[in-house]
């Protein structure tokens, strides 16, 4: 509400008093109609709509979707108006709240000397200044668009020199892309970049494995442009600790039922893996609270894990579990089906999760393998991180 209203209290004030002037001028009499009842569906039934999309599909909440339904608000608040005629009181009301409206829009909120959608142009220009800072050559570029025409146009007309490897990192099935992208990369430097599209948090996850040095980073409306380095370039940018992290390769039994799963008939590190199969649903489990691995609200947990199966697909899931008391509060998984493509291979699993939930830190946090599909297969070197 507070976004219709350019973020302005004087106008959200304007249109509560239209509420109450309306209330008061028919004494408390108010009517309402089949078309009132519409206008109020008109304005909730998309913004729902894209609200539950965003938490149980794909993140595709934005403003914008707002610009279809936000004059069925309008509509609905002023309709509860006496009809009055045109005197010039009336009329110099109305042009006053027409003012404030224009004034609130244009000069407050600087409206058309904002960017208000995801831009292209400027991240184009920003890679041709990395390109030209730190050498074309030195870099691989990455960036995830809707459709490579939007950034292709500007890349054309701007001269780019830059090739961008992929275009596209926004379903899960494309991260093991950019994973074998990251993996195959030998420059000192990974430029990935992002414009109007759901950029996932695992994203960054497969990228700072190898290239944990923020070098350069710039943030537009709804896009960003993020310049990676390697360990080598730890003095140039900024190297992000986390708060925690913790790294099971099974070469010791540190984790309850270990023992059951631990195998050395394949290892992706060391001489030890756990071994998956159809008797064995779940696998050993790490086990911990919030407070005690740091994980608290605006934080992100960074989960990954390799595996090796000789038959995809593979339906299998890197779960995070919160619970307190018996009762689960949030439960991610990553599928394995999105990143196993190679049977009798060792590949990865990615799952990323940023905390925006208030939690108060004692409930129990849990980190497994679910063998969902009773499939055969191996994993090892499952990796906690938390980051700030």
């Amino acid at each position: 509400i507070k976004y219709c209203f350019n973020n302005s209290p004087l106008l959200i004030f304007i249109m509560a008093a239209v509420l109450i002037l309306s209330v008061v001028t028919r004494k408390g009499r108010i009517p309402f109609s089949k078309y009132q009842l519409l206008c109020l569906l008109f304005f909730f039934i998309p913004a729902l709509i894209a609200y539950f999309y965003s938490i149980y599909k794909n993140p595709v909440f934005q403003y914008s979707i707002l610009l279809f339904s936000f004059p069925y608000l309008l509509l609905f608040v002023f309709s509860f108006l006496p009809s009055f005629q045109w005197k010039p009181i009336t009329v110099s009301i109305w042009v006053f709240l027409f003012s404030i409206g224009v004034y609130s829009t244009v000069v407050a909120e600087k409206f058309y000397s904002t960017q208000h959608f995801g831009v292209f142009k400027d991240l184009v220009e920003k890679t041709i200044e990395y390109d030209k800072k730190y050498g074309v050559d030195n870099i691989t570029h990455t960036v995830n668009v809707i459709t490579p025409y939007y950034i292709n146009y500007y890349s054309d007309k701007l001269h780019q020199q830059s090739k961008f490897l992929q275009y596209s990192t926004s379903q899960r099935g494309e991260l093991n892309q950019l994973d074998s992208i990251v993996q195959q990369s030998n420059t000192p430097y990974f430029l990935h970049a992002w414009s109007n599209t759901y950029d996932p948090t695992e994203v960054e996850q497969i990228i700072t494995l190898k290239y944990p040095v923020i070098i350069e980073k710039n943030n537009f409306f709804n896009s960003g442009i993020t310049l990676y380095g390697t360990e080598m370039n730890h003095s140039q940018g900024q190297h992000i600790k986390p708060l925690f992290e913790l790294n099971h390769d099974f070469e010791t039994l540190s984790w309850e039922h270990d023992s059951l799963f631990r195998t050395q008939t394949k290892a992706h590190s060391g001489m030890y893996a756990a071994h998956m199969d159809k008797d064995h649903e779940y696998s050993p489990t790490f086990k911990s609270t919030l407070n005690e691995i740091h994980f608290r609200k605006g934080c992100v947990i960074q989960l990954s894990v390799w595996i090796n199966a000789a038959k995809i697909p593979l339906d299998a899931n890197l779960v995070l579990s919160i619970d307190d008391n018996d009762k689960n509060l949030l439960w991610r998984g990553a599928n394995a089906k999105d990143f196993i493509t190679l049977k009798n291979a060792w590949q990865r699993i990615f799952l990323s999760y940023k905390i925006n939930e208030d939690f108060s830190g004692n409930e129990k946090v849990s980190v497994y393998v679910w063998n969902s599909g009773k499939g055969d297969f191996y994993f090892d070197d499952l990796r906690i991180k938390v980051m700030p």
